[in-house]
């Protein structure tokens, strides 16, 4: 009985150490010309160097996905030859980050709209 007590609080603190290394700060920053999408660490104190950095002008469309249990960022942007996709697991957002997220998103669509593209 010792064991199975030892044994589960062992897988316990190993899924506790697991889900804390994955955790993850996504951040869309939307500037006046450029749009970043940066991950970081919430215990890093590092810089966040951004993972996509595109014109503004490239975005295709943005747009999020939610499943059950995470939340998608998709962001499809123009290159030469075709539209390329890119996807960014954000995990479980609360009512707000969503809320802020689609603001966000919204901006973009905007911005498309108004010079033409197809958001």
């Amino acid at each position: 009985m010792d064991e199975l007590i030892v044994g589960t609080g062992i897988l316990f603190c190993v899924l506790i150490l697991w889900r804390l290394s994955r955790l993850k700060i996504v951040t869309l920053d939307i500037s006046e010309h450029i749009v970043s999408v940066k991950i970081t660490h919430p215990f890093s104190r590092g810089i966040s160097f951004p993972q996509l950095e595109v014109p503004l002008y490239k975005i295709f469309s943005c747009h999020l996905k939610g499943d059950l249990l995470t939340t998608f960022l998709m962001v499809n942007i123009h290159t030469k030859n075709n539209v390329r996709s890119f996807y960014y697991d954000l995990g479980f957002l609360s009512k707000k980050s969503t809320d802020d997220f689609k603001k966000a998103l919204e901006i973009l669509k905007t911005y498309n709209e108004e010079m033409g593209g197809e958001g």
